[in-house]
């Protein structure tokens, strides 16, 4: 085969290359958010924390993906970020991410988080209405939820955690953008953690029926 046709074949092999296959999303899913625990926050000690699930069928890893918070304002902004490192979560398993350092939940009975973002400047997740975001390396979202304080969200009691709860044959990831499919803890549903509140962190939901509680509810600026 001379130079010419040998060039002419390797262009149509090229050309007839198929196309690399787009990888699907992980079914990463926000499942629990603390963002009004009783215990004292500053600026050096936060103790809020966010619950995920892999609701898929294989392992993920992790690293290189972020979790973020945006503002009052600006809900689907990336404000605060933290990037994974070397982590990764079975099928159907949970992760506990806490905001702050190890040292601030550890007076509290708390189980040990599988993540601590190590935040010491700001306050990442508002009383009022905010987001918490999965995002992949480019900042694309995975998984986010802008959550309120407002029907049909349910109001947390101060020191209480939203929980997720999935209806049967949903999308998780398109389920839990909705208020109606959360609830609050309380006594009947979750476990107490003396000085910090309520909550399952890294366990499934102890209630399978959305039932919103409403009550006052405390503001916090960024």
């Amino acid at each position: 085969m001379n130079g010419k046709w040998g060039i002419v074949l390797l262009a149509a092999l090229i050309g007839a290359a198929p196309a690399p296959t787009a990888q699907p999303r992980p079914k990463l899913v926000i499942t629990e958010i603390m963002y009004d625990p009783t215990s004292p926050e500053s600026e050096e000690n936060e103790t809020e924390w966010v619950e995920i699930q892999n609701f898929g069928e294989t392992s993920i890893n992790l690293q290189g993906l972020m979790l973020t918070s945006g503002t009052t304002a600006e809900p689907h902004a990336a404000k605060q970020k933290y990037v994974f490192r070397d982590a990764s979560l079975p099928p159907h398993e949970y992760l506990v991410i806490g905001i702050g350092a190890a040292s601030c939940y550890q007076d509290y009975g708390l189980p040990a988080f599988g993540v601590y973002c190590d935040e010491s400047h700001y306050a990442w997740l508002s009383n009022t209405t905010d987001s918490v975001a999965i995002r992949d390396a480019k900042k694309n979202v995975i998984d986010e939820v802008v959550y309120s304080n407002d029907s049909p969200w349910p109001v947390s009691r101060h020191g209480g955690s939203i929980q997720f709860i999935c209806p049967e044959g949903a999308d998780p990831q398109l389920a839990n953008d909705e208020g109606k499919n959360w609830v609050a803890s309380g006594v009947s549903n979750s476990d107490e953690f003396k000085g910090h509140g309520r909550g399952t962190p890294g366990k499934p939901p102890k209630t399978a029926a959305t039932q919103p509680v409403r009550s006052a509810a405390v503001s916090k600026k960024k």
